[in-house]
């Protein structure tokens, strides 16, 4: 930017890129946007606990702290989407 107390129209454009149309992201991941609602819902969920998991080092207890549910309900969660430990 400049040490200008007014913008110019010159600087205005410049930094919005005026005249450049592109297309905005989808707000919904190409991968959750093709299928049913029900499984979007599903592929969200275990890819934001495999997330979850990977921050906190696959330490079940402090995974489910962080996500807000108890760490048997994470347990079965991990059994029911097949989620395994990275090596």
């Amino acid at each position: 930017m400049s040490d200008e107390r007014l913008v110019s129209a010159e600087t205005v454009a410049r930094v919005l890129g005026e005249g450049q149309q592109s297309k905005p992201e989808p707000l919904v991941p190409h991968r959750y946007g093709s299928v049913p609602l029900a499984d979007a819902k599903e592929l969200f969920e275990r890819d934001y606990l495999v997330q979850k998991l990977r921050e906190c080092d696959y330490n079940v207890a402090k995974a489910a702290d962080a996500s807000g549910i108890h760490p048997s309900g994470l347990h079965a969660k991990i059994k029911k989407f097949g989620i395994e430990q990275e090596r």
